[in-house]
């Protein structure tokens, strides 16, 4: 269950798998539909699939009844810019006003607004060594280390032999315009 409010949001991904079970195992009738995630295949990409992905989900939520749609939104040129926080990368603009991360810009250009960020919307823990095979660097230290495709940097502590990622997704909330009926 949510509300769509920005205090009512799940805080990770796992919260929303969570709430989703004890909503079916309470038999209680859901009241939002939230993705978890919005894949294109690189070689698919630019042919506005990505809009026809949002379109379905708001439609699947609207023949439900639901009157909600959020989605953690994985910023898509986040990676570029590791040492920079996701609430001052979702500030930044282009010139003619748009977001300047495309996948904000698409949810955005369909009516979504931006709720809040996840600051630990996903977290990966696992040895220094799965860490290093992982990313095919060698930690000689602890500390933080930008990895190639992480939106923030992964802190590594050898003593412990534990690296930790944290990854900040964006609650956007999609308005659901009522399904048109026919003439």
């Amino acid at each position: 269950m949510c509300d769509g409010t920005r205090g009512d949001l799940p805080h990770d991904i796992p919260e929303i798998l969570q709430r989703g079970v004890a909503v079916r195992r309470e038999d209680r009738r859901p009241n939002a539909l939230s993705a978890l995630a919005a894949i294109v295949d690189p070689t698919h990409r630019a042919r506005g699939l990505s809009r026809r992905v949002i379109e379905a989900m708001r439609d699947i939520a609207r023949w439900h009844g639901l009157s909600t749609l959020v989605a953690p939104v994985r910023p898509t040129l986040k990676p570029l810019y590791p040492l920079t926080p996701m609430d001052h990368y979702i500030t930044w603009r282009r010139a003619s006003g748009t977001a300047f991360d495309p996948w904000i810009g698409v949810h955005e250009s369909m009516g979504a607004e931006i709720l809040t960020v996840a600051s630990s919307a996903l977290v990966v823990t696992d040895t220094v060594q799965r860490w290093q095979e992982w990313t095919g660097m060698v930690f000689p230290e602890s500390g933080r280390y930008v990895v190639g495709g992480a939106f923030q940097p992964v802190t590594i502590d050898l003593r412990r032999n534990v690296g930790r990622y944290e990854e900040a997704n964006v609650w956007m909330k999609h308005p659901l315009p009522p399904t048109p009926q026919p003439p």
